[in-house]
Formats: C-alpha cells, structure tokens, sequence
C-alpha cells in the first residue's frame, strides 16, 4: 500500500520537522499542501520555489518548507 505523508521542515542545527498528514492518495496530499502554502505570502517567491508536491522557502539556503513523499507499506486496509 502507498501513503502519501505530508511533511513539513523547519531550519535550524539539525532540521526539526513533522509530518502534517498522511493521505491515501496524491491529490488529497496536494489538496492540503495548497492549504498550508495559502498560509504563507508567496507572490515575490522564485518558480523553482513552489513545485505541484513541495514548496520551499529561501532555497538557497534551505531555510524549510512542505513536501510530499511517497511511503511504501505491506499494511492492508480491510
């Protein structure tokens, strides 16, 4: 079975981070990480910013952001 988990990054010395949400398919987790970057001011942002499945603030530093990934588990629903 696949998941989608929904993780965000916060900068810092190491990375602190936590997951969001995990989602049975890809456009429930893209459904909700438009939500969370509606959060945040984004119109003076890069393009290479903002993907369908990640935004990211300051890339050149890689100060944090929100990603989907893909997690693969042998877990069945019934």
């Amino acid at each position: 079975m696949k998941l989608f988990l929904l993780n965000e990054y916060v900068g810092g010395t190491p990375f602190e981070s936590q997951t969001l949400g995990i989602y049975l398919t890809i456009e429930e987790a893209k459904i909700e990480l438009k939500k969370q970057l509606d959060r945040y001011d984004y119109e003076n942002w890069d393009d290479n910013e903002i993907t369908e499945t990640s935004f990211y603030f300051d890339c050149s530093d890689w100060w944090g952001g929100c990603v989907i990934e893909e997690f693969e588990t042998n877990l069945k629903l019934k």
